[in-house]
């Protein structure tokens, strides 16, 4: 493919045209090696009287090597299909966690951190709280009565301050049975979110509870990706089939206990940047 170019160059440089620089490839010595990129620019030489006369004289071809730029092109084409690669799969895992977020039994809400009005809330959530619940500007304090509205208040405070999930006792307005509520706090990109977590007391659906929570871990155990949960230290203290296949680990034993560094590829610099996180 290159020798045209290369007879086009003799050619125009015969004919006394302008210079041009062609990209031409030099095949490897090298059985399935990589071709050498030259860029070449034939340029007409010889006495000024026969530089004159088409076709006279020499030709000298000047060449920049282009295997530098030819790898930083091939390390582009590689980054872009990375980036492509993992923006599907994170489109993928999304879609997965979206499923599961609607399809809990569970009733689930997020709030923003700064107004703690709702973002986004899961049919279960929207079954528990009522109609009332998608009016703009609601927040949950709307739903409760005023000393557990009290109670909300002092636990997101808390829970600002110190970042650490607070669970409390609820009582909507509407009903006079307590519910569970659990109130975690998250960071996406730049803003900060609550996530809230709502449910029959133990004392008044205790079985509906445990079957919930089991339907949910049935989940977590059989899903595609890969998670393990671990101490504050980094060692597994449970994972699922997905890890398990991941690491190439038999059984769920033989991983607890173990540091999750041991299957990091950078020991202790991953962990503690995971860790830290």
């Amino acid at each position: 493919e290159s020798r045209p170019k290369v007879e086009a160059m003799l050619k125009e440089a015969s004919a006394g045209g302008s210079a041009k620089w062609r990209h031409v490839n030099h095949p490897s010595s090298v059985v399935d090696g990589d071709d050498m990129a030259v860029s070449y620019s034939v340029v007409p030489v010889g006495p000024p009287g026969e530089q004159k006369s088409p076709g006279a004289g020499h030709s000298v071809a000047f060449g920049r090597d282009l295997r530098a730029q030819m790898t930083l092109q091939q390390r582009l084409v590689s980054a872009q299909m990375s980036m492509e690669r993992d923006y599907w799969r994170l489109r993928n895992i999304e879609t997965r966690y979206r499923l599961l977020f609607q399809e809990s039994t569970e009733a689930l809400m997020i709030l923003d951190a700064g107004s703690e009005r709702l973002e986004e809330a899961n049919p279960a959530a929207f079954r528990l709280l009522g109609e009332g619940a998608r009016r703009t500007a609601w927040t949950l304090s709307d739903s409760l009565r005023i000393d557990s509205a009290r109670d909300l208040q002092q636990s997101l405070a808390r829970l600002r301050s110190s970042g650490r999930p607070e669970s409390l006792s609820l009582t909507l307005l509407d009903s006079a049975d307590a519910l569970s509520a659990t109130v975690s706090l998250f960071r996406q990109e730049n803003s900060t979110h609550f996530m809230v977590r709502l449910g029959r007391s133990p004392d008044s659906a205790p079985r509906d509870d445990e079957r919930n929570r089991q339907q949910i871990s049935n989940i977590l155990v059989s899903a595609p990706d890969a998670l393990v949960v671990t101490d504050l230290s980094g060692h597994v203290l449970t994972a699922n089939r997905a890890f398990l296949e991941l690491v190439q680990v038999a059984s769920e034993e033989q991983a607890r206990g173990e540091s999750l560094e041991k299957w990091l590829g950078r020991s202790g610099v991953d962990l503690n940047v995971l860790i830290a996180n």
